[in-house]
């Protein structure tokens, strides 16, 4: 969302509004600008957007590539890379199920660990630092950058695609973030769940940003949701969201209700309804999605 100045949407009534300005600060009005972005097509349908760009960096930016010793290190790793003020241009993981399917279906050539595999891309001048935090908690270290860099990268992109393979496309893919501070209980927690439930969940994260990805493999759909639930409800207990990136819809309303009446009082999801009684008042904006069903199931979160 940080990345949108502007939006063009066609409201309800069929008129046509421009929201926000191309500026790099505007502090005239509400900003009704992010109410609209990520609305899920309840309020208007944008037509026409003006995003904020920034160039390349031109410094010299390098991946790291750690093979780690268990499960739990990839959460350890990030909160110790923000404690020592390590912010990376980007930091991905795949678990180790997410790896042997990789090399089993995209022939990945990765070795395979207990704790899977991270990435983190920095600057060159920071790499001495991030490899002091992945002491002890990686089995391999390497340095890559340019097309061995992108390579890396690639293979962290078609994961979700080799995970299909492996699964027969019987899977829920969850979308979860949690503080960053929780991850390390977040990841050992989602371990003890898939225990539970007998099962792997083929771990795909954007873990810089706190946000997990488990694809929840359980043949069995009511199973498949309980387990789908009580991930969404562990994010929740520890102060995460239940939807990083996916949206809400109709499959998480229900948690979406849970988590903004724990979070923040069901009178905030109240105030949320009331805006879209406001601006779609005949309900044809996408109906009884989103914050509206979320409302409707509400009452026993109360």
């Amino acid at each position: 969302r940080e990345w949108v100045l502007a939006i063009k949407v066609v409201l309800p009534s069929g008129e046509v509004v421009k929201i926000g300005e191309p500026l790099r600060k505007n502090r005239a009005g509400y900003d009704i600008l992010h109410l609209f972005v990520g609305s899920e097509g309840t309020l208007g349908v944008i037509t026409e957007i003006w995003l904020r760009i920034i160039p390349l960096p031109k410094r010299k930016i390098v991946t790291i590539l750690a093979l780690l010793r268990d499960f739990e290190s990839a959460g350890e790793v990030i909160l110790g890379l923000r404690k020592n003020r390590i912010l990376p241009e980007l930091s991905e993981y795949v678990d180790s199920d997410v790896i042997k399917a990789l090399n089993k279906h995209l022939n990945a050539g990765l070795k395979e660990t207990e704790g899977g595999m991270l990435l983190i891309s920095v600057e060159e001048d920071l790499v001495n630092d991030v490899l002091k935090v992945l002491d002890g908690k990686a089995v391999e270290v390497k340095v890559a950058e340019g097309e061995e860099a992108e390579k890396l990268y690639s293979l962290r992109a078609q994961a979700a695609i080799a995970v299909k393979a492996e699964a027969k496309n019987v899977f829920y893919a969850e979308d979860i973030v949690v503080p960053i501070s929780k991850l390390p209980e977040a990841i050992k927690r989602l371990k003890e769940i898939g225990n539970k439930y007998n099962t792997k969940f083929y771990v795909i994260s954007h873990i810089g940003d706190g946000n997990l990805h488990p694809n929840i493999v359980i043949e069995d759909e009511e199973l498949r949701q309980r387990a789908f639930e009580e991930i969404a409800r562990m994010a929740i207990e520890l102060g995460g969201s239940v939807s990083g990136e996916h949206g809400i819809g109709v499959q998480k309303a229900k948690l979406m209700a849970e988590q903004l009446i724990k979070h923040n009082g069901y009178r905030v999801l109240d105030l949320m309804y009331q805006i879209k009684r406001l601006i779609d008042p005949n309900d044809i904006m996408n109906p009884n999605k989103f914050v509206e069903l979320s409302y409707k199931l509400a009452d026993s979160y109360k």
